[in-house]
């Protein structure tokens, strides 16, 4: 099934505070990756319909923050914004200004490019060592997770930022 369930809308979705224009990353475009099987027509796309933005996740307990992710479009997007597009809309469903399309989980294959804490714990079976001390398993009430974003280079001036995506887990509301 290609694309996955594209939840973009519909689960605990947060954003950033800022919109990145497509001019804006154009410096960024990179080749797409390499499908794994022959595509339907629609998604095939022999261009540069990739960016390479640097992610950083980070879990804060307690004030300190541990880094649990670190990654990159580039190197973890399977399919392409214009691959998203055309998915999205072939089974008929219009697209406005400021709808929003989840790629799914940025996750690399090196160990700390995993996108989710599911995956760095392997579903909590490996604990993850917090920077203040304690493990995580899974996030807990209390936990922030921020979200950071850069097109170009992460270390430097030289890029286009996203902003922080921050949200901190609180407890559920009783039934």
């Amino acid at each position: 099934m290609p694309l996955g369930p594209m939840n973009g809308k519909n689960f605990a979705t947060s954003m950033s505070p800022w919109v990145v224009t497509l001019d804006a990353l154009e410096p960024f475009r990179v080749s797409n990756s390499i499908p794994q099987k022959p595509l339907a027509s629609y998604l095939e796309d022999d261009g540069k319909g990739s960016y390479d933005i640097s992610l950083q996740v980070e879990v804060i307990v307690g004030g300190a923050s541990t880094v649990t992710c670190r990654s990159t479009t580039k190197d973890s997007l399977y399919w392409n914004p214009r691959q998203l597009l055309a998915h999205q809309a072939i089974g008929g469903c219009g697209l406005a200004s400021g709808d929003l399309l989840a790629t799914g989980t940025v996750s690399g294959m090196a160990e700390d490019a995993r996108g989710c804490l599911l995956e760095t714990t392997w579903a909590g079976k490996k604990p993850m060592t917090m920077a203040g001390g304690g493990q995580r398993g899974y996030l807990e009430d209390g936990d922030v997770v921020r979200f950071t974003a850069l097109a170009g280079k992460i270390d430097g001036d030289d890029g286009v930022g996203f902003g922080e995506c921050v949200g901190e887990l609180t407890t559920a509301d009783p039934l």
